[in-house]
């Protein structure tokens, strides 16, 4: 196949004629135009420092886009299982692609030790070291699913702060060691256990939106099509500027996808399409939109 390429689960748009794909299986990122056709072929396999790489996928959840800023492409990683015993400790979570000199340099952040790397390689969620990034114009801020803390990166890889935004709703993150070995009971823990999510950057207010998921009691329930969409319960937390919890919000069960979400000038608008919500119907995908209001103390 001349213009084929193998798996991949997101893309992001530079322009019309320069849409950049990265696949799944192998260290390549494929730059396309508008009609599809492969213009050039962009490997990544090895960083300065002398370490292998692994493929990335930029997905929606975890929210870990690809960034280009100043010619430099920011690639998302997982922790690479090929590091020895080593794994947590030598893992940088960004990889900066310089597409000017062809250098590939690592993000002084390390994954937090949630899990060591022994652990690692045994019996696990698989959503241990899971994060969402974003970037504000200056700063790179990480939320990781089991850590309370923000870390803020500067656009050179150092890290600069880092940051507790502890939800009121979230006494303790999960921490059992023991993981359910039938598929069905993973899935429903996924969908019960104490745990942060996506981080949001609202350019437009200067705040930040921190999903949080509270621990959660279900039974008998399509546990798989509530984790995609994002939970039947969640909070979100407000953070100003610099980092300070301005609210937390708890929204009602059952009602909001929050995995489905978008910023506008006019405000934050998250989708109702959750299938357990009343009003849910196959043939509509609904949102609807949250302002940001100053209450009174």
């Amino acid at each position: 196949m001349i213009n084929g390429i193998s798996n991949f689960v997101g893309y992001y748009i530079y322009s019309d004629d320069e849409i950049y794909i990265p696949e799944g299986m192998r260290n390549t990122i494929n730059v396309i135009d508008k009609d599809g056709k492969i213009h050039r072929k962009i490997v990544y396999d090895k960083t300065t420092q002398g370490k292998s790489t692994i493929p990335f996928n930029c997905l929606s959840f975890p929210y870990t886009p690809i960034y280009m800023i100043n010619g430099k492409m920011y690639l998302p990683q997982s922790p690479n299982m090929g590091l020895g015993d080593r794994i947590v400790e030598d893992s940088p979570v960004t990889l900066i692609l310089d597409s000017i000199k062809h250098s590939l340099t690592e993000f002084e952040l390390r994954f937090p030790k949630v899990r060591s790397s022994v652990e690692l390689r045994g019996n696990t969620l698989g959503i241990e070291m899971s994060y969402s990034q974003v970037y504000d114009g200056k700063n790179f801020i990480y939320s990781f699913f089991f850590d309370e803390n923000l870390y803020i990166v500067s656009p050179d890889g150092k890290v600069r702060n880092q940051v507790k935004t502890r939800s009121k709703y979230v006494d303790e993150i999960y921490n059992e060691k023991k993981v359910p070995g039938d598929i069905t009971e993973l899935v429903r823990t996924l969908c019960t256990i104490p745990m942060y999510g996506n981080l949001i950057y609202d350019k437009y207010r200067d705040v930040y939106y921190r999903f949080v998921y509270p621990e959660t009691k279900l039974e008998n329930d399509n546990y798989m099509d509530i984790w995609q969409l994002g939970r039947t319960k969640f909070s979100i937390l407000i953070l100003d500027k610099n980092f300070e919890i301005l609210g937390e919000t708890l929204f009602p069960e059952n009602i909001y996808a929050s995995n489905l979400f978008f910023i506008r000038k006019d405000g934050l608008y998250i989708s109702t399409s959750f299938f357990k919500n009343p009003t849910f119907s196959d043939d509509k995908l609904c949102f609807r939109r949250f302002d940001l209001i100053q209450t009174k103390k």
